[in-house]
Order: C-alpha cells, then structure tokens, then sequence
C-alpha cells in the first residue's frame, strides 16, 4: 500500500495563535494520489478557523473605537466635531428652508454649540472670550449638547425648556449647532426622551443656514437663573 508523502503537524494555536496554548493540526499534503476524507476536512476547517480569527482579530479594534465614541445609553461623549447620520432619534431632520418656515411660524430656534472656556457670573451672565453668529431669534444654550450633563447643566436645560415653550412640550423646536455637530444630535435625542413631541433638527446648522443665503447674527448663551437649592455651576 502505498503511502502519502508528508505528515500531519500540531503547529496552529488554536485561538489565532494569541489566547490559547493548545493546538489544531496542519495538514501538509505531498504528491500522492489521494488525500483522505479526514484529512481534507480538517484542512478545510482549520483554514476557516483561522480565516475568523483573523477577521475578528482586524475587526477588534474598530469595534472597540465605536464603543468609546458612545455610552451606554446611546449618546455620543467623545469626537463631538465628525460626520454624522441623516437622522436623530425623534426629530425629524430639516433643510435651511424648511427651518425659515418653521421660524415664521413661531417654532423655537435652539442653538446649542458647546462652550468650552467660560466662566459664569454672579447673575447669571456667560463670560467667554468666544464670538457666536447663529439664526436670528435663535436661543443659545451651550452647555446642554454633551453626552453626560452635570446636574447644573440638566437643571438649566429644564429651567430654560419650561420659560422658553411655557411648559408646552408640543411646541415645534428646531436643534442645531454646527455641520458635522454631534452634539445637536444629543440635544435632540435628549428633548425627544424628556417628552417633545415636535422636535426638527438642523444639521447643517448656522453654516448651511448662510449658504442658503441667509443672514447671521450675534447671539450671546441664555443666562443661568440661580434658584435657591439649584445645582450650583463650577
């Protein structure tokens, strides 16, 4: 009887080479006129073993990258300034002209470009060596567009949602901030599980609204009521 050439070797780990110290063997087959059922199955098999290894081993990375840029509640909390999707939980996305309808029809224009230097003054007024240009009549609330708010930070989004829409939460409100502006994206996601129903978000912002063709103008952060028992700012 004659013999194949070649001879089976235990020399692939078994979990891509990285997790574990056992084996699976390798076949490696010679010039013979045939090669057992056995054998070519387990060729086969640990070629595709070792081709999900690989594929999870790449994709291992990227997967963990995406998990950063998110919490576990879904919001975004790091790279606030990257491409972002077509939609937003509960909101429907809206075109600059669109937002003009909106606006001549009494809808709140809630600009919410995250400050990053600031300090707030004794009665409430936003002291930042930062220029804004916005939508006119828009309301600038920047804090309230991160992925975790401080408890100050919720208090004055609540605090400004009840003056600003009068307790209606049926009110049209448009959100927006920047292009490619994640935290426009929070902003709506986060009116739309506090209860708003009517929620637009613009996610070209201020720099789609002047392409259109429309004009900007200064806008300053609404102030911060200090309430007696409110959640102090730092």
């Amino acid at each position: 009887m004659s013999r194949c050439r070649g001879e089976l070797q235990s020399d692939m780990p078994s979990s891509c080479g990285l997790l574990a110290s056992a084996t699976l063997p390798v076949a490696t087959i010679g010039p013979c006129d045939q090669v057992s059922a056995k054998t070519r199955g387990d060729i086969l098999s640990n070629g595709l073993i070792r081709a999900l290894c690989l594929t999870a081993l790449l994709a291992a990375p990227g997967i963990a990258a995406a998990q950063a840029l998110f919490d576990a509640a879904g919001y975004r909390i790091a790279s606030y300034r990257a491409p972002v999707p077509d939609q937003a939980p509960g909101a429907q996305t809206v075109t600059a002209r669109q937002v003009q309808q909106l606006r001549a029809q009494g809808a709140l224009l809630l600009d919410v470009l995250g400050l990053q230097q600031y300090t707030i003054a004794d009665d409430g007024t936003w002291l930042t060596p930062e220029r804004r240009q916005s939508l006119p009549g828009a309301v600038w609330l920047p804090v309230v567009g991160w992925g975790k708010l401080e408890p100050w930070q919720q208090h004055y989004l609540n605090d400004s949602l009840a003056a600003l829409t009068h307790g209606d939460k049926a009110m049209p409100i448009v959100v927006f901030c920047k292009v490619d502006c994640w935290v426009s994206w929070n902003t709506a996601k986060r009116l739309h599980e506090m209860g708003h129903s009517r929620l637009y978000w613009f996610s070209g912002g201020a720099e789609a609204w002047q392409d259109a063709g429309f004009p900007l103008q200064p806008v300053t952060p609404r102030p911060l009521r200090r309430d007696k028992g409110s959640p102090p700012p730092p």
